[in-house]
């Protein structure tokens, strides 16, 4: 078999970067895809006299809200910060009512598509792979 020449090895390697950047695309798109929320007006009020419960002061909570009023679960600290870094769409580092009410969607509503996701997340991040720390600091 003869050697590539540099011309094809540098048209093979743009096509494999084209190939990961579109892929890249796609798994971005798919962490910020939003979907209508379906909980019923009745559930919906009832979540916000809950959330505003939690707020400190105004209508938005930070993370040490947030962290305390998932109880045990909050203390610990990978799983917390990771949730709220999922929960916080905008990255403004504070959850509105609406990022809120939208992870929730998703716990109690949500697709196996979305609710995989949603763990895909859990364990990578804002990134489209897994690397074995993370997994690590999952399960460690």
């Amino acid at each position: 078999m003869e050697d590539m020449g540099e011309e094809q090895m540098e048209v093979i390697d743009a096509a494999f970067s084209k190939i990961r950047s579109d892929r890249q695309l796609r798994s971005e798109h798919h962490l910020n895809e939003q979907t209508a929320i379906r909980f019923s007006t009745g559930d919906l009020e009832n979540i916000r006299k809950d959330f505003l419960k939690t707020c400190q002061e105004g209508e938005q909570m930070d993370f040490d809200h947030f962290s305390s009023s998932l109880g045990l679960l909050g203390a610990e600290d990978f799983f917390a910060r990771r949730l709220f870094a999922i929960i916080d769409l905008n990255d403004d580092h504070q959850i509105n009512f609406e990022e809120y009410s939208r992870y929730l969607d998703i716990i109690f509503n949500g697709t196996t598509a979305q609710k995989s996701m949603f763990g895909w997340r859990m364990i990578a991040g804002s990134r489209s792979f897994i690397e074995m720390r993370d997994m690590y600091q999952v399960f460690y």
